[in-house]
């Protein structure tokens, strides 16, 4: 025979009053109180209360500082250097990359010798 529910939201309302006990924990406390409780429902309601209060919250800023200076001194911002080689446009770099491959081709074909 199926356990007896209880009034609508009761589990859910077992589950926040007792935050701190373990999922094991609290499913034993519901077992003896006579309501049916289990590990998967618990889990569910716990992920689904976290996801609501994180909904409301906007999402985390970038750190604008990467690196974290040691001896007390303002904190380095990391920069990436821009890769040019040379070249002003994507042709110019097109023929940057085909003149170095042809570099390549050339220093192989003297090692084959």
């Amino acid at each position: 025979m199926a356990a007896k529910k209880g009034p609508k939201g009761t589990k859910i309302e077992f589950i926040r009053a007792n935050p701190d006990l373990t999922v094991h924990e609290l499913v034993e406390k519901a077992k003896k109180q006579g309501i049916a409780l289990t590990a998967q429902h618990v889990w569910a309601s716990r992920s689904s209360d976290k996801a609501k209060k994180r909904a409301g919250k906007p999402g985390k800023k970038k750190r604008a500082y990467t690196k974290q200076a040691t001896n007390g001194a303002t904190p380095v911002r990391a920069k990436k250097a821009p890769v040019n080689h040379g070249a002003s446009s994507i042709g110019d770099l097109l023929e940057v990359m085909i003149e170095a491959a042809g570099e390549i081709r050339r220093r192989l074909s003297q090692l084959s010798l």
